[in-house]
């Protein structure tokens, strides 16, 4: 994993962000509310601490629970990235919107297993 600027983008280039340095974690979430947001089995998250992200067209936010923000391109409706209330100092950023998402390592946390699909052996 690179520890230089990571860009991403919507799908339209409306929302454009860059996020500096090494993540935190990448990790997969299985909850309910992730795959309905994506609608996807799971969603793969690049989490960093908020001030090494800067966005240039700023994403709209959809308040999906009490404490939880979804962000979206209001433009062509990509989803861009998760924030929540129980950690106020990250922003969860969608792996595929980064331009270049084979640059981070492999999921290295499972959030929610117990809401999966199914299990992986």
């Amino acid at each position: 994993m690179t520890s230089g600027s990571h860009l991403g983008r919507c799908r339209c280039g409306a929302v454009r962000f860059v996020a500096a340095g090494a993540p935190l974690r990448v990790a997969n979430c299985h909850c309910g509310d992730c795959r309905k947001a994506t609608g996807a089995a799971f969603a793969t998250f690049v989490d960093y601490k908020r001030n090494k992200v800067d966005f240039e067209g700023a994403p709209d936010a959809y308040r999906s629970s009490k404490g939880v923000e979804r962000l979206y391109c209001r433009q062509c409706g990509a989803p861009i990235g998760y924030r929540g209330d129980a950690s106020p100092e990250e922003l969860n950023l969608y792996i595929g919107a980064f331009d270049a998402p084979d640059a981070f390592s492999s999921p290295t946390d499972e959030c929610h297993q117990e809401s999966a699909l199914w299990s992986v052996t």
